[in-house]
């Protein structure tokens, strides 16, 4: 589903509401703005995007030996019980006869595996894992889910709430809270861990008082990823612990999770809508009134860009708009070059709008696909789901097999935070990229945007995945294709954001949509489901309602709750 960008730019162009940024955020903000705002002041609005692709953070890959399955190297799932908002979406989306079929997202059965300090356990022998730690007598036989339900109940309790545990016929529930009842309990004063405000208090901090070294590891091992038990807003990491990560079920798209992006990229475009590609944003500033030259512009916001798309020199671009949308994250907003404007992040009349940018801290993510002939795991009755280890792979996913040949894809490595640096390290500066995404690139633009694994990260995934599924290095299988995306690179900078100890989200997150008058911010890295789709849109359409005067579309489920 390729998107008409465009990449001839003009040396001005004018606009009533520029957006910067094709993610997400700043895609939805400007299909809502060009199909509901019924022709209105906010209808003639232009996108700007760094790359020759929109999605942002979604990206679905289509690699060579590999017909039908899809490598998601950024977002690839949904939980439709209470993401109510990217549900509500692709209905719409379907309903305008885009082929966007929901398939169930499935994470394996108790034969899937954990490596944990040089054992191998299939998950429904946890409690065995249990002796490769040195706990305590209270601490043997909990699992991953059960240490976080022990830990929120033991938060939530002053305040009257509480994760319930179920079980019927041998199935585990958990019925835990609303997303608007965490965000009630973040701002309750009973809210508390010892002496002060839970949202005051750092994740870590807390859990090490709550748990034995040992178990701390042994939680932040077996849970797949570092962000869990990291350092940061416990309030914000009880929430979101509380609504993903205890007994989610997940759903995806079968055209590519970035299908949606590009449904309602085409939908823009076909109504007049442009999308220019190749546009970096290096500042913004405000048109003074009185200068002769451009007393046609006065008062407006003038946008320097540069053509990214022309390597033999240095061409720029300029964009007058009444309202600038930046649908960006902070590594973004850091790189604009804004000293001498009225909006320099640095100058001490903006100091209230560099502690919302300050809000946030970077967390790197990467993944490595793996293409085979067959699905090799399938002889250790592996299907689906994920296995974890304490290795540089962090977490394996297995995929199906195409029905056509039996090629199988295998996310080989899902991790972040410090396992990050063992990949990256693992690159050559002079590998060239490929062109392999299809659903949300620029029509006719063959730009490499993507990189195959290199020698190296295969021959040391090779050996960690022999030692995750107990086989020896060469009994693992030569890939037939591979991928890789390390979302700490350019432009990205992160693969998500999560919020500081000591931070108010229900007030950063209202004053950041609109730091500025005529400027606004939005995307999922200052909301409260970073690194969810759910949170990007949920942020846009509260920008869209509060500072465009939009109502909010019919199609939305009228239950989705938009947060703070």
């Amino acid at each position: 589903m390729p998107i008409p960008m465009r990449f001839d730019h003009p040396e001005i162009m004018e606009t009533r509401v520029a957006v910067v940024g094709g993610g997400v955020s700043g895609i939805y903000s400007a299909w809502r703005l060009k199909l509901d705002g019924k022709g209105g002041d906010f209808n003639d609005v232009k996108v700007f995007e760094f790359g020759n692709r929109v999605g942002g953070r979604l990206e679905t890959l289509h690699l060579d030996n590999l017909s039908e399955r899809r490598a998601e190297v950024g977002g690839m799932r949904f939980i439709p019980d209470w993401q109510l908002h990217i549900s509500s979406l692709i209905q719409h989306l379907r309903s305008r006869e885009h082929p966007l079929d929901v398939i169930d997202f499935p994470m394996g059965d108790d034969r899937n595996l954990y490596y944990l300090r040089a054992r191998r356990f299939e998950k429904e022998d946890f409690n065995v894992v249990a002796t490769r730690y040195d706990l305590k007598s209270s601490e043997i036989g909990v699992s991953p889910d059960d240490y976080f339900v022990s830990i929120l109940n033991a938060l939530l309790a002053d305040c009257g709430k509480q994760i319930k545990k179920e079980t019927k016929d041998g199935a585990v529930t958990y019925i835990g809270l609303t997303r608007q009842e965490w965000d009630e309990v973040k701002q309750d004063p009973r809210f508390r861990f010892g002496h002060k405000p839970v949202v005051e208090q750092g994740f870590w901090n807390i859990l090490a008082e709550m748990l034995s070294p040992e178990a701390y590891q042994l939680v932040t091992d077996a849970g797949g990823y570092h962000t869990l038990t990291a350092n940061w807003n416990a309030a914000e990491a009880a929430s979101f612990i509380g609504l993903d990560f205890i007994g989610a079920q997940y759903k995806t798209l079968k055209q590519g999770y970035d299908a949606h992006v590009a449904a309602m990229a085409q939908e823009f475009t076909k109504q007049g809508g442009e999308i220019w590609g190749h546009s970096e944003l290096i500042r913004f500033e405000r048109v003074r009134q009185g200068h002769a030259e451009f007393a046609r512009y006065a008062g407006k916001l003038k946008l320097t860009f540069q053509d990214r798309g022309r390597s033999e020199d240095t061409r720029t671009f300029i964009v007058y708009a009444d309202k600038l949308i930046l649908a960006m994250p902070r590594h973004g907003l850091e790189r604009l070059e804004l000293f001498g404007t009225d909006f320099d992040f640095e100058h001490p009349e903006n100091r209230r709008q560099r502690k919302l940018l300050n809000s946030v801290m970077t967390m790197p993510a990467f993944k490595l696909f793996m293409g085979f002939e067959r699905a090799w795991w399938a002889d250790k009755h592996l299907s689906s789901g994920r296995s974890i280890s304490d290795l540089p792979l962090r977490q394996t996913y297995y995929f199906g097999s195409d029905p056509s040949d039996g090629h199988a894809l295998l996310m080989t490595s899902y991790n972040d935070a410090g396992t990050v640096s063992f990949w990256k390290g693992l690159k050559e500066p002079t590998q060239s990229a490929r062109y392999i995404s299809r659903n949300t690139v620029a029509m006719e633009d063959k730009t490499p945007d993507t990189h195959e694994a290199t020698p190296a990260m295969l021959a040391h995934a090779k050996v960690q995945l022999a030692a995750l599924h107990g086989l020896e290095p060469h009994e693992v299988p030569e890939p037939i294709a591979s991928a890789y995306k390390d979302w700490s690179d350019e432009p990205f900078g992160a693969g998500w954001y999560l919020w500081k100890p000591g931070v108010r989200t229900w007030k950063v997150m209202k004053e950041i949509r609109n730091p500025w008058p005529d400027v606004h911010v939005c995307g999922d890295c200052y909301s409260s489901l970073q690194g969810w789709v759910e949170g990007a849109l949920n942020t846009a359409e509260r920008m869209l309602e509060e500072h465009f005067g939009m109502e909010r579309p019919k199609w939305l489920d009228p239950r989705a709750y938009l947060g703070f």
